[in-house]
């Protein structure tokens, strides 16, 4: 089943049913590398676009979002050995495409599901890094640490800070921006890998939420405890829905033998982290119930993406695997799940990250279901794949005849005209992107005008272009009542100004 565009060539684009004015529809049937066209709204697919270096799951990975690079830290290997290697893979070029190498990391820790999350304070700021939190160094005893790691981007150095979070493992960790601070929540502080073969049950025991917060003066982070916010849950993700100002908390497991589809909101619309409150979110449709999982926060739609996971039986025979990708569509009143019919089948413990510069979730490592026996090695998938988005070709009705017109002379018969392709205007920038965004992230936009998302697009992607549907030629904000943020309110082209 062939897609009549190349997912890695188009503008990375998703129109949103408040964008087209359409009700937001997926079919088609599941690929491995591509999604049949939706009859209207949007078509998701995965696609490669590179190549792990180390063969790992259960690593932590933190985005980038200056400079568009995904940092991937440790991790378990086929044969369950904990690792310390540090990677990441480049997303900043033009094509959609991850270049992947080691960083030199001196001094980092065997880590297995540490979490992961980046400080973003702007491309070269002196702030500005990547945070491995916890973790566990021997998956023999399964102890937890608490230890808190830091890769600085500027000056490539790798450090263990002198503080630490409660001793946990499979927790998250998040970065609100609007708060300068990392969350950290659930996790289990013990629970070794003879305890999950043997069957016994490592149950979620009550741990604290914190955050990491940073003094203004000197920048010295510390650690601080949510009060009333204990958690009982881990192999759960967390994603930053920065439309609402939440977290968003999905999955997990209380026992390791079985998961959940729990979605909790912890609420940080105050830029006081102590006055973050948990909530709960109601939805329609139905989830996935999975642990170890893997999600992303997708700005352009306004989704939670969620991929892949056990659902119960973790490393014993009967483990079972969830395949398919979702999408929870938060743009709804009431946020509805909807299968995106696409799938990379098989990848457990994998890692996930959204990719700003093309708009595309960017999922790499995990591994196979398991094979039944420990002592041999699991089956890891090194690939890395993007889940590209954008509105479905138009489909032309079967009953149209083609059209008679005159043929070259002797030729005889009828031809199809060619279709008119509209040219697209010169870009323009609103005023409002003029005042609140870096005027090099303009000219680049204009530069490279199909870089950004909503380039090449109708106002209305499923009519054709005319008079009364132009394509898209104004740069704006992605929601103008924000200040820009080039990962979590970047710049788009729209149909007109606000």
């Amino acid at each position: 089943m062939n897609l009549k565009f190349s997912t890695r060539n188009w503008p990375l684009v998703a129109a949103t049913a408040a964008l087209t004015g359409l009700a937001f529809g997926l079919v088609g049937g599941a690929q491995t590398s591509q999604a049949a066209p939706a009859q209207q709204g949007l078509t998701c697919a995965w696609e490669q676009v590179g190549n792990a270096s180390s063969e790992l799951f259960h690593s932590a990975s933190a985005m980038d979002s200056d400079s568009h690079v995904m940092y991937i830290y440790g991790g378990v290997n086929g044969s369950f050995e904990a690792q310390s290697t540090v990677e990441k893979a480049d997303l900043s070029g033009t094509n959609l495409s991850a270049r992947h190498s080691r960083v030199a990391a001196g001094g980092a820790q065997d880590r297995i599901a540490a979490a992961g999350a980046y400080r973003a304070k702007g491309a070269g700021a002196d702030d500005s890094a990547a945070y491995f939190i916890g973790g566990v160094g021997d998956p023999a005893k399964g102890q937890a640490v608490g230890d808190v790691q830091r890769y600085n981007t500027k000056t490539g150095s790798w450090e263990k800070l002198q503080l630490s979070v409660a001793d946990r493992f499979f927790a998250t960790a998040t970065y609100v921006p609007e708060q300068d601070a990392i969350w950290v929540i659930g996790g289990i502080s013990q629970c070794s890998l003879t305890d999950v073969l043997t069957g016994s049950t490592c149950q979620a025991r009550s741990i604290s939420t914190q955050y990491i917060s940073f003094d203004a003066m000197s920048g010295a982070p510390m650690v601080n405890t949510l009060s009333g916010g204990n958690v009982s849950n881990y192999g759960h993700t967390a994603v930053y829905d920065s439309a609402n100002k939440r977290i968003l908390l999905y999955g997990g497991t209380n026992d390791i033998s079985r998961g959940n589809k729990n979605l909790q909101a912890l609420d940080v619309s105050d830029p006081d982290p102590s006055k973050a409150k948990f909530t709960n979110v109601s939805t329609s449709g139905s989830g996935p119930t999975v642990f170890f999982h893997s999600a992303a926060y997708d700005t352009v739609n306004n989704w939670m993406i969620v991929y892949g996971g056990a659902s119960q039986g973790f490393l014993g025979r009967n483990e079972s695997t969830e395949t398919k990708t979702y999408a929870l569509d938060l743009t709804q009143a009431t946020p509805a799940w909807v299968d995106l019919k696409t799938t990379l089948q098989d990848r457990v413990a994998g890692a996930m990250e959204w990719d700003g510069m093309h708009n595309a979730a960017i999922y790499t490592l995990g591994r196979k279901k398991f094979n039944g026996d420990a002592s041999r090695p699991q089956t890891v998938v090194r690939t890395t794949n993007a889940l590209v988005c954008g509105a479905a070709p138009t489909p032309v009705p079967t009953s149209e005849q083609p059209t008679a017109v005159p043929t070259t002379p002797g030729g005889g018969g009828t031809t199809t005209p060619p279709t008119a392709v509209p040219t697209a205007a010169v870009g323009q920038v609103c005023d409002l992107a003029k005042s609140k965004v870096p005027v090099g992230v303009l000219n680049d936009a204009l530069a490279n005008n199909a870089g950004v998302s909503g380039w090449g697009l109708a106002c209305n992607p499923n009519l054709a272009v005319g008079p009364l549907n132009p394509l898209r030629t104004w740069l704006s904000l992605r929601n103008p009542g924000l200040p820009y943020h080039p990962l979590f309110n970047g710049v788009v082209w729209k149909c007109g100004c606000p």
